[in-house]
């Protein structure tokens, strides 16, 4: 069991049971102040640390159509102090310009 940590999180409507959803756990003994800030969609959790540092954690469901990974990337409100983590390791094709075939 994970103790003593700030839990920040995105709801998902109609799922309990721990399914997609993004979530943060930041140390009370961090030193700089976390906030949690809205970004337009489902898919990705923002933290403001501090004065200027945003993170923004992100999961793109591998079973996302490129439309949809599209929409999610064009909401992100990117800044020049922005950073962008997450669950990255599906192959987004040519919405991330990779065209490296995955052997069956």
């Amino acid at each position: 069991m994970i103790s003593s940590f700030h839990l920040y999180g995105t709801p998902v409507d109609g799922n309990f049971r721990g399914s997609q959803g993004v979530s943060a756990l930041v140390s009370p003994s961090f030193p700089l102040p976390v906030m949690q800030f809205p970004v337009h969609t489902k898919y990705a959790l923002g933290l403001q640390v501090g004065r200027s540092l945003r993170l923004i954690c992100l999961y793109l469901p591998p079973s996302l159509a490129d439309d949809e990974v599209s929409a999610a990337l064009d909401v992100l409100p990117l800044t020049q102090d922005t950073v962008i983590c997450g669950d990255l390791n599906a192959r987004l094709g040519a919405v991330a310009g990779d065209s490296r075939d995955c052997p069956s």
